[in-house]
């Protein structure tokens, strides 16, 4: 009996060893498992439309790609222009702050030149 459990537990270990193996060598992209599991899981009622769905996914993956590199590249764009506001925005608040400075002194020039050309009441 003791034996029979024995060689049970081996033919499993070896199972699980052959599977990992398998797994790693996926993991790593020597071998696509996928393709030929999802075919074979096809073959169950039910389950038909399993490898189709995984191929339409393939295509859309690359689509998907695509758009989020375009998407990538806009984004770039978008901070550049988003930066060369900021500095545009920047400059144009230190023009306001520049021309509020010469109104104040005109301002105070005027109200001193008033003041001078007032006509003394006596």
């Amino acid at each position: 009996m003791l034996r029979y459990i024995a060689g049970i537990l081996t033919a499993l270990l070896f199972i699980g060893s052959v599977f990992g193996l398998l797994y790693i060598f996926d993991q790593y992209d020597y071998i696509d498992l996928k393709p030929s599991v999802l075919i074979s899981l096809s073959t169950i009622p039910g389950w038909e439309e399993v490898a189709d769905a995984y191929k339409l996914g393939l295509e859309n993956k690359n689509f998907l790609e695509e758009r989020q590199q375009e998407l990538a590249e806009r984004e770039k764009e978008m901070e550049a222009e988003k930066q060369t506001l900021a500095e545009l925005a920047l400059a144009l608040q230190e023009k306001e702050d520049y021309l509020e400075i010469e109104r104040r002194k005109t301002l105070n020039e005027l109200s001193r030149v008033g003041n001078n050309q007032a006509p003394a009441v006596n």
